[in-house]
């Protein structure tokens, strides 16, 4: 038999039409789009409602975020004790910057203004000094420091009678207190009471025999009277 001769490809029968179906529509934030977000609220409650109890209670979290707090780094503790260090190396400038950057969150702190008025002190800034000393005494009555730093400064201030009596009265507060003494016979030696001041840098070397001002004193007011006593103390 002969061959078919070649022609348009035979067309495929027809599909069955498809069953008609809903349009899908994808939420929105417009109008029609309220129900998918109750949708959401109700699964995010759900979540909620499924998480574990937290351990800590409200004031427990609290009392935490508060410990945190104390336990991190206090800059100004640390520019106070910058303070001090550059206060030991006599670095008095250097020492009130460093102190007043403390003050910033310590000035309720009597420490804080007797660093202060020693670093103004060792500037001769005797006014500053004495703000600084009263203000410590405000904050602290009976501050035996605050009381030594007020006879520094009036003697710095050639305020002898005044020195006396704030070295009075910090040993009356802490007896055992060897600047004290010191600085009171410094005073009472400018107010011409020689024996006096002498006991007073004698009772210095009795609290700190390692006080080498006191033997310094000594020595010059022995030199005529007595050169034994005066040679002990060069040799200290």
């Amino acid at each position: 038999q002969a061959k078919a001769a070649p022609g348009p490809a035979a067309e495929a029968p027809a599909a069955e039409p498809a069953e008609p179906t809903e349009p899908i529509e994808l939420p929105t934030d417009e109008a029609g789009g309220e129900d998918h977000g109750a949708a959401v609220e109700a699964e995010l409650a759900a979540e909620e409602r499924a998480r574990p109890e937290p351990i800590l209670t409200r004031e427990e979290r609290v009392e935490v975020a508060a410990l945190r707090k104390r336990a991190a780094l206090n800059l100004h503790g640390v520019s106070f004790l910058k303070g001090i260090v550059a206060l030991a190396d006599k670095q008095g400038g250097l020492a009130l910057h460093h102190l007043n950057e403390a003050a910033l969150s310590m000035s309720n702190r009597p420490g804080i203004h007797l660093q202060t008025g020693q670093a103004y002190a060792r500037l001769g800034k005797w006014h500053d000094a004495r703000r600084a000393f009263d203000r410590a005494l405000e904050l602290d009555p009976d501050n035996p420091h605050a009381l030594v730093g007020l006879s520094r400064v009036s003697l710095g201030e050639r305020r002898f009678e005044e020195a006396a009596g704030f070295a009075l009265a910090a040993i009356q507060r802490l007896h055992h207190y060897p600047l004290a003494h010191f600085l009171l016979g410094l005073a009472l030696i400018r107010l011409k009471h020689g024996e006096r001041a002498l006991t007073a840098w004698e009772t210095t070397l009795q609290l700190n025999p390692n006080y080498w001002p006191a033997h310094v004193r000594l020595a010059r007011a022995f030199r005529k009277g007595a050169p034994r006593k005066a040679a002990f103390h060069r040799e200290q």
